[in-house]
């Protein structure tokens, strides 16, 4: 998946729109995984179900993105007072302009995060097993 500039101005009169919102928290989620499979030990993520104009969301529609976030700062890097994924219940409320922005800052801090990480690591000036050595007597 590709990287997607998150919405981290959320307020309570914004539409969230599933199609395009949604989507896009789930995609950034999907690319932060990648990025942290070259950085990290591997670790799991709850299913992610695409959006459907024709579908009826169901809890795990909204509980495992928000989940997923907590996952990825839990087995990579959590920022210092980065809050933790809220409980969900049936019939409850989901997300609102607070989850969002939470979730969307938090994969913004940890794409950059990545980036700086992957920049940071040191790398070799040259090839090794490049051409044949063969040592002067």
């Amino acid at each position: 998946m590709a990287w997607l500039t998150p919405k981290t101005d959320w307020r309570r009169t914004d539409v969230f729109l599933p199609l395009r919102d949604y989507m896009r928290i789930r995609g950034n989620i999907l690319h932060l995984a990648g990025e942290a499979a070259a950085l990290y030990a591997p670790f799991a993520l709850a299913p992610m179900t695409p959006a459907a104009d024709d579908v009826l969301p169901f809890l795990d529609f909204f509980e495992n993105p928000d989940r997923n976030t907590d996952r990825l700062m839990d087995s990579t890097f959590r920022p210092e007072n980065a809050p933790r994924a809220r409980n969900y219940i049936a019939n409850g409320r989901v997300w609102d302009a607070a989850d969002l922005n939470r979730m969307e800052s938090a994969h913004l801090a940890l794409h950059t995060a990545f980036a700086a990480q992957k920049n940071a690591r040191p790398v070799l000036a040259f090839t090794l097993g490049g051409d044949l050595f063969v040592p002067s007597l």
